[in-house]
């Protein structure tokens, strides 16, 4: 019997992400080029979540680093986003929080990435996320070496 986990890979590995999903009460744009009025580097982050009721906004950016740099590659993100994070608020208005997840290809993560995305609705234990890690870096090797 085939794991869950590892059929969950295939399906996204296989499927095409729409740019803009919506719905009555939240948009959520994958990897969105955001247009504001300066230029800002890092404007194309990997989510954007829009609760339209609250006017909440989370911005989601994710990195798997090869090393074990996981708080320094997560308050990189965050520094990043700091003018992003501002425009949008300015321009969208919406209150705007960054939600960075950084899981190590070999499945380390900090706690509080489960708290992160909690936060957004997104309920996962850490063991099926480090599983999820080390499984899309295992497909990431085979599919490299063959």
């Amino acid at each position: 019997m085939e794991d869950k986990s590892i059929e969950t890979i295939r399906k996204l590995n296989e499927s095409k992400t729409e740019a803009v999903l919506e719905n009555e009460k939240v948009k959520l744009l994958w990897d969105f080029n955001v247009h504001t009025d300066k230029v800002i580097e890092a404007r194309r982050p990997d989510l954007i979540l829009i609760n339209k009721e609250t006017k909440q906004c989370h911005v989601i950016d994710t990195a798997i680093p090869g090393d074990a740099k996981v708080v320094q590659k997560e308050d990189e993100k965050i520094g990043k986003s700091k003018e992003l994070r501002f425009e949008m608020n300015k321009l969208w208005k919406v209150k705007t929080k960054m939600i960075p997840i950084v899981i190590v290809a070999l499945g380390t993560i900090l706690m509080r990435d489960i708290a992160y995305l909690a936060e957004v609705g997104v309920n996962m234990s850490f063991e099926t996320i480090q599983k999820t890690a080390i499984l899309g870096t295992a497909h990431i090797m085979r599919t490299m070496l063959s």
